[in-house]
């Protein structure tokens, strides 16, 4: 596996779809704004297969 840290809108927008599939995500991220930010990756296969 490689790993991206994504980021700007696109890490805005990974980030509300799990908080949206999962309400934990949206809780937390209230409870440490101003604080930090949660950092999103993107995983993919190091062969680049499916």
């Amino acid at each position: 596996m490689t790993a991206r840290e994504v980021k700007g809108d696109e890490r805005d927008q990974a980030y509300g779809e799990q908080a949206r599939r999962y309400p934990g995500f949206a809780e937390y991220e209230r409870k440490t704004a101003g604080i930090r930010t949660i950092p999103v990756l993107e995983l993919s296969r190091a062969d680049g297969g499916e």
